[in-house]
């Protein structure tokens, strides 16, 4: 019995590659998990829906967003992007449009990265992946 087992877990091995191989790998998207300092979630939904909400809107790049309720992560936030090429560019053209409304949004020339800072240090820990969706 054992050999048969381990025959079949090693023919689904080598026979799993192969089928995801021929299964299209979908829209890449990059995914940002965070965890926020006590008592920020507040100001933190405020800049969201204030500036940056609106500018990607704007700019037709709205993440899916993810309010965790319980687990380790205080939000889930996903981000489409064109292809895993964007993972070439340190800011893409699409992040620089964003930027360029968050300014216009917040008061002109380097608002965006004072509320990015800002965002940015109510961050306890946070958590970057990649991967793949089935949504066109």
């Amino acid at each position: 019995m054992l050999k048969q087992v381990i025959s079949a877990t090693l023919l689904m091995g080598l026979a799993l590659p192969a089928a995801a191989q021929e299964r299209e790998p979908g829209k890449p998207v990059a995914v940002h998990f965070v965890k926020f300092k006590p008592g920020s979630l507040d100001r933190i939904s405020e800049i969201e829906s204030k500036y940056f909400d609106p500018a990607a809107e704007k700019i037709g790049i709205r993440p899916i967003i993810i309010r965790m309720a319980s687990g380790d992560w205080d939000g889930e936030y996903i981000f489409p992007m064109k292809s895993m090429g964007d993972l070439d560019y340190i800011t893409t053209p699409e992040n620089k449009a964003w930027l360029a409304e968050v300014d216009k949004l917040a008061g002109g020339p380097g608002s965006a990265q004072k509320l990015l800072a800002e965002w940015g240090g109510a961050i306890v820990r946070d958590k970057h992946d990649f991967g793949f969706s089935d949504q066109k």
